[in-house]
C-alpha cells in the first residue's frame, strides 16, 4: 500500500516493499520513485543485542597449519559462540566442517575445499550458525591442510 504526505513544496513516497524517496517538488512536476531495496544494506555491528544484553562484535584470525581438529575460538563459560562472518583459503584439498567442541558435533555440513581456493560467508545479522553453550569453535578436516582466514562472532546466552 502506498503512503504519501506532502507539506510545502515536498513530497515523500514510502511503501512496504522498502521504497523510499523524498524530493522537493513544485506542484504537477513529475517525482521518479527508486526501490531502496536494490541498494547496499549496511548495519552498525559495533555492537548487537541478545535478548536485552549489548554484546560486543569479536574478531579473530584463522591459521590452521597441516592440521585435522584446530579450535578456532576458545569457550566461554555460560556462553554460545555465534558466527557472524568468515573467510578462509584452503592450501589443501579436503572436507571442511565447522564443529561445536573440537572433534565434537558438526553444525554445518562437510564444505568441499580445493587447492589454493577459499569461500567467504559475508556479515549474516541473525549469524550463520553457532555453537551449544561453553563450547569452543572448532574446524575439522578430513585430510591434513593449511588454512588461513578471519572471523567476525559473538558471544551469546
Amino acid at each position: 500500500m502506498l503512503q504519501t504526505r506532502s507539506s510545502i513544496n515536498l513530497v515523500a513516497v514510502t511503501n512496504s516493499a522498502g521504497w523510499i524517496f523524498s524530493q522537493s517538488n513544485t506542484n504537477g512536476s513529475t517525482v521518479t520513485i527508486i526501490n531502496s531495496s536494490r541498494l547496499a544494506t549496511t548495519y552498525d555491528v559495533t555492537y548487537a543485542m541478545d535478548g536485552t544484553a549489548l554484546v560486543t562484535m569479536k574478531y579473530g584470525t584463522i591459521n590452521i597449519v597441516n592440521s585435522t581438529n584446530t579450535i578456532v575460538v576458545n569457550a566461554i563459560s555460560n556462553s554460545r559462540i555465534k558466527v557472524m562472518s568468515v573467510f578462509l583459503m584452503s592450501q589443501g584439498t579436503g572436507l571442511l566442517t565447522w564443529q561445536s567442541a573440537t572433534g565434537g558435533v558438526g553444525i554445518t555440513g562437510p564444505t568441499y575445499l580445493a587447492t589454493n581456493v577459499g569461500y567467504v560467508l559475508p556479515f549474516n545479522q541473525n549469524g550463520w550458525f553457532q555453537t551449544g553453550v561453553a563450547a569452543e569453535l572448532g574446524i575439522n578436516l578430513t585430510t591434513p591442510t593449511s588454512i588461513g582466514g578471519c572471523i567476525s562472532y559473538l558471544t551469546t546466552s
